[in-house]
């Protein structure tokens, strides 16, 4: 610590090197001229000095900043207060009135449709199937995907459930998961009659034979000899001659 001397009343106090202090007290420093002077003119510059006003309204007399403060109370504020859009009537931008106006929105149901669109929700939902929706790639389907999505085998598959009475036939369980399996792998009759469309498949007897249908459970169905890719190991030993077989 280092000596100091005060500039007001030119005592002797102790402070630190970095210590920027020129008094050695408080009062020192408020009755300091110089340093008043400089304390007054940063209140007025600011405009915080407190002083005797009267409300806009009510004609009130308070004491405080006439800078920041203008009412007495909320209430004088919001009788004195005149809002910026108050009786003003501006212009109707929406509607016909708007630029972007296109006329009525309908339908040809006779619906308001919504904004930009085409068609309304219930009509675009109908319209949007087949080739008429966004994603359509030409129809690229297996022919395995074909011939399960066609109404002659939902018809096969129906009617061998109803035979079996929704039952597996193997465990004798009503599952809410139930297959319609071929006794006869479904890929071995398609690579032994040489079906290659989709018109083939309906013409050929033995694809729709009910006595080659069986009702089996998930679980069932999955321990057959002829899940899966287990049917090729049959398909391989039907080929004598070696010729690759019919990719489905």
């Amino acid at each position: 610590m280092i000596i100091k001397c005060c500039k007001q009343c030119s005592g002797v106090f102790f402070s630190y090197p970095s210590d920027r202090r020129i008094f050695c007290s408080r009062i020192c420093c408020n009755q300091n001229p110089e340093r008043a002077k400089k304390l007054s003119l940063a209140i007025l510059k600011r405009g915080n000095s407190k002083q005797e006003f009267s409300c806009q309204s009510c004609q009130k007399i308070m004491f405080g900043y006439p800078k920041w403060k203008k009412y007495c109370s909320r209430a004088c504020f919001y009788s004195a207060h005149i809002p910026w859009n108050k009786n003003k009537k501006f212009p109707q931008i929406s509607g016909q009135n708007s630029q972007y106006w296109t006329g009525i929105r309908m339908c040809l149901c006779g619906k308001l449709k919504v904004w930009a669109a085409k068609r309304c929700r219930n009509c675009h939902i109908r319209f949007a199937i087949g080739e008429n929706a966004g994603n359509w790639q030409g129809g690229k389907l297996t022919l395995r995907e074909a011939i399960k999505s066609s109404k002659e085998y939902k018809k096969w598959c129906i009617e061998s459930l109803k035979r079996d009475h929704f039952i597996c036939t193997n465990c004798k369980t009503r599952d809410s998961m139930l297959d319609v399996d071929h006794i006869k792998p479904f890929a071995l009759i398609i690579h032994q009659n040489k079906i290659k469309t989709l018109e083939d498949a309906i013409k050929c007897p033995e694809l729709w034979n009910l006595n080659n249908g069986r009702t089996l459970c998930r679980d069932c169905h999955k321990k057959t000899d002829t899940f899966g890719w287990k049917t090729m190991k049959l398909i391989y030993a039907d080929i004598q001659s070696g010729a690759r077989p019919q990719t489905i």
